[in-house]
């Protein structure tokens, strides 16, 4: 058969859907190599209608290294393996290409911008550099992408903070990098810098949401008149706004008309963009969450743990407890003392529970004592990579307390500080903060009623099990006689007085969380109580608990 009358054939065994036939037509003519480019393209074609992608790879590999100067191979294999999320293979597409383009902008972009999926942070940083170093266009992209890297994985701050500045001097007008400047100020406790560059930015863009709605975080206002609210009302009113962007301004003016103690109008609010925000969310599944609970409580025994050997004599810090209820608070408080630095909300055992021991906490009982070192020794290196200058790191993540039983297994001296507050102050401040999709019950007064229940059940069994490593901070109590609380505290992780750790608010650390503004002032009683400013609205909630 002719060379042409294969091309017919692999084309019309194609269009008939006969993937298989014409994939062997085309692979005859590539060995007569015949048009061999456009019939690896063809061969790539057929095999994605065929949804065979390893085959579509493997042609692609072909190209790749038969037209080492063509970027679209490149991109296109890259891609193949960025839909299984390989970001390291992907990456090593872009390495491949640049080894016979060195100068190629465009795909040490490319190449940087898989590295950071690959988690190789400072190698992202290597190429993004060389983006900028041949001229890329656009550099104020590349360098506001090297500071979120700086700031989210390296926890290098002024670099960010430069990279930002440089982004914004090759384009003043450009929005990402002004927010992300925006946002790292705030988290530095620099209030009037965010809010000139969140200002900056609605200036450029009337309704750029994320900016309306930061900067009703970082302002206090006590008039219903004030500017801000008749800003983010406006922009409610704009039927081309995404839900998504309406339910965050809706709870920024549930915030704003909480300021001026307009609490009717500030519930009805909070309660729209919750009703809102339970549309568009898994919903809470409290089955599920009574039986995670049961399962703790029934596999994590005092007969468990007495036949347990020894795992590690390390005393890690760890703080939990409810969502919302000073846990932020008290890290940086202990975080102002020399010895201790704050590790903020790491994911470790929330990772490992839910992807990795499964199912989870029946997993843990076909882990061998080997197993349970190298987990010991996995989160202890985790912790000293991101901070290695540092002694004693604290590890701030609220649901820890449903790991509980496989943290104390781990590390048997953990020093466990639970955060405690009013169960109705609590939950209000839980409902009038949009938390996204992880926090299911949320969205719902008598969900988050349901789930602080099973809280509580559970850290009641924690005490029963280790009552002496678990030592438990009343947010109301705090606040009402800080001194003395904190030296109890203190005194519970073996930590000499410092007087520092009564000025946390001063402490020069970055702080991510909802409470960002709250935790960089001195200690107030206005949250204690707030429930009553809200109590005709709240039967729903008073009855779940008096049940």
């Amino acid at each position: 058969m002719s060379q042409e009358s294969l091309l017919d054939s692999a084309k019309n065994a194609q269009q008939q859907g006969r993937y298989a036939e014409s994939e062997q037509l085309y692979l005859q003519l590539l060995n007569t190599e015949f048009q061999p480019e456009t019939t690896l393209k063809s061969l790539v074609n057929v095999c994605f209608q065929a949804q065979s992608l390893k085959r579509a790879e493997g042609y692609l590999s072909q190209l790749c290294t038969r037209f080492p100067k063509k970027i679209a191979y490149c991109e296109a294999l890259a891609n193949v393996y960025a839909n299984t999320q390989d970001w390291t293979a992907a990456a090593d597409c872009y390495a491949t290409f640049l080894l016979h383009n060195p100068s190629h902008a465009d795909a040490y972009y490319n190449y940087a911008y898989n590295l950071k999926l690959a988690a190789q942070y400072l190698k992202a940083i290597g190429n993004y550099q060389a983006a900028l170093d041949y001229n890329i266009s656009q550099p104020e992209e590349v360098l506001t992408n090297m500071a979120v890297i700086y700031s989210e994985h390296l926890r290098l701050e002024s670099k960010a903070m430069e990279s930002l500045e440089l982004a914004l001097e090759a384009e003043p007008s450009y929005i990402p990098a002004m927010f992300n400047l925006a946002t790292l100020y705030e988290e530095q406790n620099n209030k009037d810098q965010a809010a000139k560059y969140y200002q900056a930015i609605l200036k450029l863009d009337a309704n750029h949401h994320r900016a309306l709605v930061r900067l009703a975080e970082a302002l206090r206002v006590n008039d219903t008149n004030a500017l801000i609210i008749g800003q983010l009302q406006q922009s409610l009113n704009d039927p081309s706004i995404d839900k998504s962007a309406r339910i965050s301004l809706l709870f920024a003016l549930g915030k704003l008309f909480d300021d001026c103690s307009e609490y009717d109008r500030a519930f009805h609010y909070y309660s729209e963009g919750n009703r809102l925000d339970r549309a568009i969310t898994a919903r809470y599944n409290r089955a599920e969450q009574e039986q995670q609970v049961a399962d703790n409580i029934n596999f994590f025994t005092e007969k468990w743990f007495s036949n347990l050997s020894p795992i590690s004599d390390a005393k890690p810090i760890f703080i939990c407890g409810m969502f919302r209820s000073g846990s932020t608070l008290i890290e940086q408080i202990v975080a102002s003392h020399s010895s201790v630095t704050a590790g903020g909300e790491r994911d470790f055992f929330v990772t490992l529970c839910s992807k990795v021991i499964q199912p989870y906490p029946y997993g843990v009982e076909h882990l061998a004592p080997l197993n349970l070192q190298e987990i010991a020794n996995q989160y202890l290196q985790d912790l000293a990579k991101a901070f290695p200058q540092s002694a004693q790191i604290s590890d701030k993540r609220p649901e820890n307390f449903l790991y509980l039983g496989l943290i104390k297994a781990l590390f048997p001296k953990a020093r466990i500080i639970h955060s405690k507050r009013q169960h109705l102050d609590n939950c209000l401040s839980i409902y009038f903060l949009r938390a996204g999709a992880a926090v299911k019950y949320a969205s719902g007064l008598s969900d988050i009623a349901h789930y602080y229940q099973q809280y509580l059940r559970l850290m009641t069994h924690w005490q029963s099990l280790f009552a002496d490593d678990i030592y438990d901070v009343d947010y109301d109590s705090l606040v009402a006689e800080p001194e003395p609380r904190v030296r109890e505290l203190l005194n519970f992780l073996e930590l000499p007085w410092e007087p520092d750790c009564l000025e946390f608010y001063a402490t020069k650390n970055r702080v991510k969380t909802a409470s960002i503004w709250q935790v960089r002032q001195p200690l107030y009683q206005n949250s204690s109580g707030r429930w009553k400013n809200y109590e005709r609205n709240l039967s729903e909630l008073v009855a779940a608990f008096r049940q």
